[in-house]
Formats: C-alpha cells, sequence, structure tokens
C-alpha cells in the first residue's frame, strides 16, 4: 500500500514539477493580433460607424416613405415601440428611442451583418488558440 502511494507521489510530481513549458508559437502574440482586429472591425462596421448611420438613415426614409403609401390599419412588421419612435422626427427622440431603434436595425442591417460574420470568424480563431501552458516532459 505505501509503496503504491510513493509510486502516485512520484508520478505526480513528474507531471507537475517536471513539467516543461509548451511551445506557444506565438500564441499570446495571436491572440493580441485578434483582438486588435476585432476591435478594428467593430470600430468600421459596428453601429458607430458612419456607414452604419447612413443605412439607419437610408432605411428610416424607406420605412416613412412606406408609411405614406401603405394604410395605416397595414402591418409593417414593427413592434409598436419602433413605429412610435419612427414617427418622430431624428431631433425629437429620447436616447433611449435612438437605442431601441439601433437595436432593432441592427438585425436588418447589411453592414453590421457583415461585420458581425468577421468577428464571429476572428472569435473562433481565438478560440482555437490552445490556453494550455504547460505539458509534461516527453518520456523518450
Amino acid at each position: 500500500m505505501l509503496l503504491r502511494i510513493f509510486m502516485f507521489a512520484v508520478a505526480l510530481l513528474s507531471i507537475t514539477v517536471f513539467a516543461e513549458p509548451v511551445k506557444t508559437n506565438g500564441d499570446d502574440e495571436q491572440r493580441a493580433r485578434l483582438n486588435a482586429e476585432i476591435a478594428a472591425i467593430e470600430a468600421k462596421g459596428g453601429v458607430a460607424s458612419p456607414a452604419f448611420e447612413r443605412e439607419l438613415r437610408e432605411w428610416e426614409a424607406m420605412m416613412a416613405a412606406l408609411a405614406d403609401i401603405l394604410p395605416p390599419t397595414r402591418d409593417r412588421d414593427l413592434p409598436a415601440n419602433i413605429s412610435a419612435t419612427l414617427a418622430l422626427e431624428p431631433s425629437e427622440r429620447s436616447p433611449q428611442q435612438r437605442k431601441e431603434l439601433i437595436e432593432f436595425f441592427r438585425a436588418k442591417s447589411k453592414i453590421y451583418a457583415a461585420a458581425a460574420k468577421e468577428i464571429e470568424a476572428k472569435r473562433a480563431q481565438l478560440a482555437k488558440i490552445k490556453s494550455h501552458r504547460f505539458s509534461p516532459r516527453d518520456s523518450k
């Protein structure tokens, strides 16, 4: 019994004490690069970008044109709060109404969808980078 305990302790020590750092192949650099790329994509294609703002204004204009053409009872697949916000001039909207409008439009935005797809791909690459730093020494 003592021999088994001793062998277990030796095996445990060989794994923890005699472990060597795994070659990271620049994992830290890859992580930093990917995080920087994600931030750049978010800035370029995110909701604060001029392209997104332009697309949002064009959509608002289209929705206003539809409101003039379609009967008022016709449902345009818009929640009541979004319809009410669109009825207001942009300068009359509260910050909360603007936030709700942006959140609603984000799902319809081609610019945001493209950016979200790129970000998802970069995050998948980040997930593939191993976070393990140590492994047992090769016993050969």
